[in-house]
């Protein structure tokens, strides 16, 4: 397959053919918030993102919401706190998913999170205390390319690549 001509089945068949030899933590992404993830950072410039969702009481992400009013530069993407936690608190907690972290998009050849990533994923670890670790999964549009980051709450300062699960 031309992995040009299809970069989206390209990234969905990245678990198979590249993490073979990922950490023991694992990312676990429901395939359709995988797509739906994929397919809108691919669509957009990079440094967009979204918020990662899933049910509360568990790691699983089962949502991907883009963040359409985000601040976002070819250098940094700044989530619009206002509006996801309006969202979380209004729609998503009573509906039973809450917050597992976000995803974003970097520029070709950058594909770990920045000094900036670590601390506003430090200071949302402190405030959300019911979560042991932060999905940060980063993606790479220009190499087609997945990063499943995950920070966990004991190494705050040491993102892991994690085993990437797609259910």
């Amino acid at each position: 397959m031309n992995t040009k001509a299809n970069p989206i089945q390209s990234a969905l068949n990245q678990d198979e053919e590249s993490l073979a030899t990922a950490q023991s933590i694992q990312l676990r992404i429901a395939r359709s918030a995988y797509r739906e993830m994929l397919e809108m950072l691919m669509a957009k410039p990079v440094e967009s993102g979204g918020i990662l969702l899933g049910p509360i009481g568990c790691e699983d992400v089962t949502h991907f919401h883009f963040d359409a009013s985000a601040a976002c530069t070819g250098a940094t993407y700044s989530p619009d706190h206002i509006a996801l936690n309006k969202l979380l608190r209004d729609e998503w907690i009573p509906s039973g998913i809450d917050f597992k972290g976000f995803s974003h998009s970097h520029p070709d050849g950058v594909d770990r999170l920045s000094a900036g990533d670590l601390r506003y994923i430090r200071r949302l670890l402190a405030k959300n205390e019911d979560m042991d670790q932060f999905a940060a999964p980063l993606l790479v549009p220009g190499a087609y390319q997945l990063v499943p980051l995950v920070v966990p709450r004991a190494e705050p300062n040491q993102p892991h690549i994690a085993e990437l699960v797609l259910f």
